[in-house]
Order: C-alpha cells, then structure tokens, then sequence
C-alpha cells in the first residue's frame, strides 16, 4: 500500500512539474543543458482591412546592462509588399512575425546577466513604431561536469513586470471616397435636389471622431461639412454635384441612401466602385429609398483602391405623339361616323346608278 501511495505522489510531482513547465509564467522562458533557453520577440503589424501589406522592415536594439556580458543581437523582422495578412478580426489584420534574442559569444561565468532590449524607431510613410523598453534578465548555469555554462532561463520585463517581448507596430493610410449625382431624360428638370444620408463607421486604426467631406457643385462652388463616426448625417446632391473626402482613412466604412420621393417621376439606380471592383448595380424605384449596399446588413469599404458611388435618377416622361389616350374613344366615334356617312353616299350613288 505504502509503495502504491509512493507512486502516486511520484506521478502527482511529475505531472506538477509538467505543468509548470507548460504553464509558464509570461515572460519566463526556461531550458536545460541539452536546449539552452531562448527569448523569442513577436512582433505584430496590424492594418486595416482594405490595406495591402507595404515593404517595411523593423529592426531592433540591443544594449547591454551586465558588463562582461557578452554582445547580443536580434535578426531584423521583414514583410513584402502585398504578402499573405491571414484572417481578419474586428476589422483589421495583425500580421505576426517571430524572432529570436542572440548572443555572440558564450557566457563567461555563471551568473545572472542584464540586457536592454527595444524597437528602432523607423521612418516607414504611415507606420507607428513600438516605444516600450524590455529589460532581460539571463540566468547562466555551470553545466553538470562544470566544464561549461548555459543558458537556464530568461525573464523579460516591462515596468518591472514580467511580460513576453512584443512589439506592436500600426500601418495607416488615407485614401479618397467620392459620391457623384446624375440626371437623365429629355423631360428632366436639371435643377432638381435630391436628398442624401451617409453613415461613417470609422476604421479600426483610426483615432478621429469627425472627419470632413466637400460637397463640390457643377458650377464650381464648394462647402466643407463635418460628418462625424456613428451618427447619419444627411446632405444634398443636384445634377453633377459631389460629395469628396480627399482624405479618409482607409478601413473606414459607409452606406449611402438616396431618400425617395413618391410621384417625382425619377427612377433611382447606383453603381458602386468599392476598392477598385465594380459593384452589381442596384436599381430602384420611384417612391423608396436606394441604398449603395443590396443586403441592408451589410456596408461599403473604403480602400486604398478607386471608391465612387454613381446614383443616377432617370426621369420617366414619355415623348409627344400627338395622340392622347384619353382621346381614344372620340377618335373611334369619329371614324364610326365617317365610315356611316360614307356608306349613306355610296348608297345614293347606288341608288341614280339604276
């Protein structure tokens, strides 16, 4: 029995010991004499949808605290140009990349040596750098048969507080969205206004609440209007008006809705460029609001491709025939009575003729 109970306490703290090991504390990479430790730097580049990963590259300081420490390194972390993002969240990509703290030389003595460790700061165009300072802390060993050391554990710390080494680095960029108006038909009246709402939701690395838009008319003139993130704003658009946001982050989102007029003879269509590819068209009708999205659950993207949205109102007015429906039904009584009086004088003539 003592012997049994014996193994299970020997199990117990081996599987303890298993799990200390897989449920390491953040920050606490440990090894052993056959696999030293290693500290490993994730870095995450995170984008907005609609974004095409840049060509950028980050690179990384190392400074030693420990004076006979020996000189480390980090390998510099890359991305190409329109390489793979992975699955969207939330709105945007985080594109990991990992890479590893490496030392030069070997330790000279056990101990405990101090490095300090951080992002370079960059000059991408639109790319934020990473500010936050990790100090590492190495745990050298002598080896069993003390003819050498390595690497036991390694413990990273930001603000004394013992977190993995991460650098998180945001890609931005504005690109434009133009709203136009159009009006066909030979009876249209080219100085109509029609009614507009748009919806904004902001892109999920932007930090503005407001953001503004340029209503551009046919004849030249302009207004700048605010138009804030969340809330429907309504404007007005006439024959050839726009409404331009020359500068709007892209990852923003939108929907348009032309309000309907019952009995103004327009119908509506829009046609939707949503990041350089053309939307099916949306037709309309005379009386109910068009919207630029077909399923109402759902938005437009704002890319950094072209991003236009053409509503084009047809008016209905049938051309002149000289004819008139109404007039129908005299116009047959007016025949009736031609083809009667008609067949009276061929009868007369009928009639001398004998």
């Amino acid at each position: 029995m003592k012997k049994r109970i014996a193994k299970l306490v020997a199990v117990g703290v081996m599987g303890l010991s298993i799990g200390s090991t897989v449920l390491a504390a953040p920050g606490i990479n440990e090894g052993s004499e056959q696999v030293p430790a290693k500290a490993e730097i994730t870095k995450i580049f995170e984008m907005s949808e609609g974004l095409k990963v840049p060509e950028v590259k980050f690179d990384f300081e190392v400074s030693k605290i420990t004076n006979d420490a020996p000189e480390a390194t980090i390998k510099s972390v890359e991305y190409k140009q329109g390489s793979e993002k992975g699955q969207i969240s939330d709105g945007s990509y985080k594109v990991e990349r990992k890479t590893v703290l490496e030392f030069t030389n070997k330790f000279p003595h056990a101990g405990i040596y101090e490095y300090q460790v951080k992002e370079s700061k960059g000059n991408a165009e639109g790319v934020t750098y990473d500010t936050n300072t990790y100090k590492v802390k190495v745990y050298v060993e002598n080896t069993n048969n003390q003819k050498d050391t390595f690497v036991k554990s390694i413990v990273s710390e930001d603000n004394e507080a013992k977190k993995p080494i991460k650098f998180v680095n945001t890609y931005k960029k504005d690109g434009k969205l133009e709203i136009e108006k159009k009006i066909e038909g030979k009876m249209a009246n080219l100085n109509d206004k029609f009614k507009f709402t748009i919806q904004l939701t902001k892109a999920k690395t932007a930090d503005e609440t407001q953001i503004e838009g340029t209503i551009v008319k046919s004849n030249g003139d302009s207004e700048v209007i605010q138009f804030t993130y969340g809330k429907e704003s309504t404007f007005e658009l006439g024959k050839d008006d726009k409404l331009e946001f020359n500068s709007i982050p892209v990852g923003t989102r939108y929907v348009v809705t032309e309000k309907g007029v019952g009995g103004d003879g327009y119908t509506p269509n829009v046609s939707v460029v949503e990041n350089g590819v053309s939307n099916e068209k949306i037709n309309g009708d005379e009386k109910n609001d068009v919207k630029s999205v077909k399923n109402p659950a759902t938005t437009n993207l704002v890319g950094e491709g072209e991003n236009k949205v053409t509503y084009t109102n047809i008016h209905a007015s049938s051309p002149v025939t000289g004819i008139l429906l109404n007039n129908i039904p005299f116009l047959i009584m007016m025949v009736l009575s031609l083809f009667g009086i008609g067949a009276f004088f061929l009868g007369k003539k009928h009639k001398f003729s004998k």
